[in-house]
């Protein structure tokens, strides 16, 4: 308990928002901004810049991007049970259940989540799936990996659409606008209130200095 309460007071010293309220920090890194809601638990994670996580959730060996969104009661990198072995049981490779006499043995495949990344009410993200950049998860269970910017839904997850056209992310793509400094997005907030995505992009571009296609 003690060692947790430091650990969040590491990572709210670090630029964190960070609940103090059954908070759990497992060897996890948070950015400048990131925000971990009560009740949240996060185990070998890193979460980007301005990302939050909603209460409840349980994240798990998952490297997440920066401006994301995960709601309340997620769950992302949950470890499942080998079903190919002689019992699904953890025993053989958790000592702390009192049968293995060896180290913790369990075999992990990190979560990687981009970045702009949408994650709904009650998500489940299977380990080893890849989310891309911009993506919306609704309330599903999410075995295959996700492609940027598009829009999934069930259980298991299907794709129902993309967000926008083809050139459209492309560029989106191209421009990582969440690596552009805070100024700047603070500066140019109102295209990020803007249904118009074309002219959101070249005003960005012109601010970023990229090079207009």
């Amino acid at each position: 308990m003690l060692n947790n309460l430091k650990h969040i007071a590491r990572a709210r010293r670090a630029g964190a928002i960070v609940s103090w309220r059954s908070v759990t920090l497992d060897d996890s890194r948070l950015a400048l901004h990131a925000r971990v809601a009560h009740h949240a638990s996060l185990r070998s994670c890193s979460v980007g810049t301005f990302t939050s996580i909603g209460r409840f959730s349980k994240i798990a060996f998952a490297d997440l991007g920066s401006f994301g969104s995960v709601s309340w009661d997620v769950t992302i990198g949950a470890i499942s049970h080998p079903m190919t072995h002689l019992t699904t049981h953890a025993f053989p490779y958790v000592p702390e259940l009192g049968i293995s006499r060896d180290p913790r043995s369990q075999q992990v495949d990190r979560v990687a989540i981009g970045h702009d990344v949408w994650i709904g009410t009650q998500a489940i993200v299977m380990p080893g799936v890849s989310i891309g950049n911009g993506a919306v998860i609704d309330t599903v269970i999410v075995c295959p990996d996700v492609e940027p910017y598009s829009v999934v839904a069930g259980a298991p997850a299907r794709k129902l659409r993309m967000r926008f056209s083809d050139d459209v992310i492309a560029d989106l793509e191209e421009l990582r606008w969440w690596e552009l400094p805070v100024e700047t997005l603070r500066s140019n907030i109102d295209v990020f209130r803007t249904d118009d995505i074309r002219s959101a992009i070249e005003r960005l571009r012109a601010v970023a200095h990229y090079p207009v296609q």
